[in-house]
């Protein structure tokens, strides 16, 4: 059964309504629903293939209770194979967005042209105060809900300036995104050590902002963030209670990407979610890549433990980390906090670690 244009949008609006506000829609805007057959539906305009993982992950089952609501003659949809074609739902290749037109031969000659071109070549780094960290995106554990965002933070340390631009990765306090950012920044300078990157919080983008304002010194302040190779902006919702912030921010971003620097941004919801954040910022943002980091499951978040454990010698066996996933509440970082105490108690007081210390750490 091929699908008309009509049945098509349709499907689409239903998607649309059907999904949580605080989750990114960018995936949805070039959908198609072009084909039911008894078997299988095949949906095409998948801009890539990180959007493909994206909606086969977490969207599908939506996807199928929307189907049959829609066209219960050709029910139960959960029983059929999903199908999903990247740039499929024309006959003639759509010309894409660099950032999208991502394969592996176009990786290696950007790489090779790296090397040719930048033999001295540079990430420099001009650090906000108290942003060195020892994050790496290796040392972040993905699980199934975070796995595309994992991922993408590689594209784009692999391709940066070109793999998503700007990359947003937004989720809850201790989802992990603030790892991933930083991850991406000494990445970046490990493979460019001498050009420019700036990693900054929104709060302190906005201090700076304020006080550059104040003394008359702005085109200072812009050359700091709008000659960076590489922007890194931690907490976006920090900037909502000030427009004229919001407005330097979307001309720092429009700026940076003329000249092809990598912008990326951390935030706790989608841009478009963010109450007060100003109409011409959040179009900006959602034109790259957005993805939600989200909270990981209680399987990750063991493994998450264990590596923190062994990293800081802490004695921890599976019956005490099952216990303080599913028993403490909170992110990654109540539970660091926890298996902190728990160190203090083994290796000063030489305690024996048991669920009973655990329940009052």
């Amino acid at each position: 059964m091929e699908l008309t244009h009509n049945q098509s949008l349709e499907f689409k609006e239903c998607l649309r309504r059907s999904l949580p506000s605080h989750v990114s829609q960018s995936w949805l805007d070039s959908l198609q629903l072009l084909k039911i057959t008894p078997s299988k539906v095949v949906l095409g305009g998948i801009q890539h293939k990180i959007y493909r993982y994206e909606i086969k992950t977490n969207h599908e089952s939506l996807l199928k209770e929307v189907l049959n609501e829609l066209f219960p003659e050709k029910a139960p949809f959960s029983e059929k194979k999903f199908e999903y074609k990247i740039f499929s739902c024309t006959g003639r290749k759509k010309s894409v967005q660099t950032e999208f037109d991502l394969n592996q031969d176009q990786i290696a000659n950007k790489n090779n042209d790296l090397e040719i071109k930048n033999s001295k070549s540079d990430f420099a780094t001009e650090h906000a105060a108290g942003s060195t960290s020892s994050f790496s995106l290796d040392s972040f554990i993905p699980g199934k809900r975070n796995l595309l965002a994992s991922r993408a933070c590689k594209a784009v340390v692999e391709m940066p300036g070109i793999a998503f631009n700007p990359f947003v990765i937004y989720g809850e306090s201790g989802s992990g995104k603030t790892h991933l950012l930083e991850g991406i920044s000494n990445e970046l300078q490990q493979s460019n050590p001498k050009k420019q990157r700036v990693q900054v919080s929104a709060e302190d983008f906005l201090n700076d902002f304020v006080n550059h304002l104040r003394l008359s010194k702005m085109k200072e302040f812009r050359d700091r963030y709008r000659k960076a190779d590489a922007f890194l902006l931690d907490d976006l919702q920090a900037l909502v209670p000030s427009a004229k912030c919001q407005t330097e921010l979307l001309y720092t971003i429009n700026a940076l990407r003329k000249k092809k620097a990598q912008i990326v941004i951390a935030c706790q919801e989608a841009p478009t979610q963010i109450s007060g954040l100003s109409s011409g910022l959040r179009g900006k943002l959602d034109s790259g890549l957005t993805v939600d980091i989200g909270i990981p499951d209680d399987q990750t978040r063991i493994a998450i433990l264990e590596s923190k454990a062994k990293e800081r010698g802490i004695p921890l066996n599976d019956e005490l980390a099952n216990f303080i996933v599913k028993h403490i509440k909170g992110g990654i970082g109540r539970m660091e906090g926890v298996l902190m105490r728990l160190g203090v108690h083994a290796s000063l007081l030489n305690e024996e670690l048991t669920i009973e210390l655990a329940r009052y750490s």
